[in-house]
């Protein structure tokens, strides 16, 4: 999985975030905005949040990534894919 669910923990100044003219499309069209957040985690790894317009996190990723290319390639196919992703119910472990 590269995203998780969750409140991130030890969190650093953001390396990288959307900018405004990006961040305003499709204002006033009903759409919410949102915003990855690249930031270096305590072990120097990069890693990504996706962060709503009420400033509350959506996701983010389950692992570090060495280079922040590498991080930031895996937000843009998250970008490019997770319009398209089905939504899949699980079955409820039962013990």
């Amino acid at each position: 999985m590269l995203l998780a669910l969750g409140v991130p923990v030890g969190l650093h100044k953001p390396a990288l975030r959307q900018g405004k003219k990006e961040k305003d499309k499709g204002a006033g069209k009903g759409a919410t905005s949102a915003v990855f957040e690249v930031y270096k985690d305590d072990s120097k790894k990069f890693r990504f949040r996706l962060k709503g317009d009420d400033g509350v996190t959506l996701a983010m990723a389950t692992k570090g990534y060495k280079t922040l290319d590498e991080c930031r390639r895996v937000v843009e196919q998250i970008r490019t894919l997770a319009g398209r992703a089905k939504i899949e119910n699980l079955p409820d472990k039962k013990k």
